[in-house]
């Protein structure tokens, strides 16, 4: 599928336990929990959703960036429920659509259990097989450690290399046994209106092991923007 196809029909995934779909607006109420949670959303970049109006504003928000072809971004449901627990998506394209950022969150009641592993192994597949990304960042706070080092486990096929305070490593991954214990969020951060922030954060970077392209990192403080 191309990039094109991806925003005229929006790309339903699957894997062994979750689908992943279009977010809707009566997805709203299933949401509010994880953005009204003040753990999963302490990187986040705003203040938990204080009421639903908040997270109906978001599903909006996130259709309307769509529309635009700026954002393509998932719920993530269970097989045989289709109630979302999450969302996870691609971001802050390039004007080539080869590279994206990327970002995830995750209702409290699912972490420890691999299901965000899951859903981002299946979406950075999707954007490295189907969409034509070369590159693909996540943005994260410096303290977010559990961020971090979810990121730095992802991926089979993937070259990950991420950057800490003091060091930086090179991460080479075959093993598909990834777990997302107490992930909580690591999105384009979305902040009140009129509100801005600034944060120290680490790349990491994905790319495609074929191209093997050089990854540089950075640990530099990060203005945060109105994006999803």
């Amino acid at each position: 599928m191309a990039i094109d196809a991806a925003f005229t029909h929006f790309p339903r995934l699957t894997t062994d336990r979750l689908v992943l779909r279009a977010i809707q607006p009566d997805d709203a109420e299933a949401l509010f929990p994880v953005f009204s949670d003040a753990d999963a959303m302490q990187y986040y970049g705003h203040l938990p959703h204080q009421s639903l109006a908040y997270t109906q504003a978001l599903i909006a928000q996130i259709q309307a960036r769509y529309a635009q072809r700026a954002a393509l971004r998932w719920g993530i449901t269970r097989t045989g429920d289709d109630r979302v627990i999450g969302s996870c998506g691609f971001h802050r394209f390039d004007d080539g659509f080869q590279r994206a950022e990327t970002g995830y969150e995750l209702q409290r009641a699912s972490w420890g259990q691999g299901i965000m592993a899951e859903a981002m192994t299946a979406i950075l597949s999707f954007g490295f097989t189907k969409l034509g990304l070369h590159r693909v960042e996540a943005i994260i706070d410096d303290a977010n450690a559990p961020s971090r080092a979810f990121c730095s486990n992802l991926a089979s096929p993937m070259r990950v290399r991420c950057a800490s305070a003091s060091t930086s490593a090179t991460v080479s991954r075959t093993s598909t046994s990834l777990d997302c214990s107490r992930t909580s969020g690591s999105r384009g951060r979305i902040p009140r209106p009129g509100k801005s922030s600034t944060s120290s954060c680490p790349f990491v970077q994905f790319s495609r092991q074929s191209r093997r392209l050089p990854l540089s990192l950075s640990r530099r403080n990060v203005t945060v923007s109105h994006r999803c």
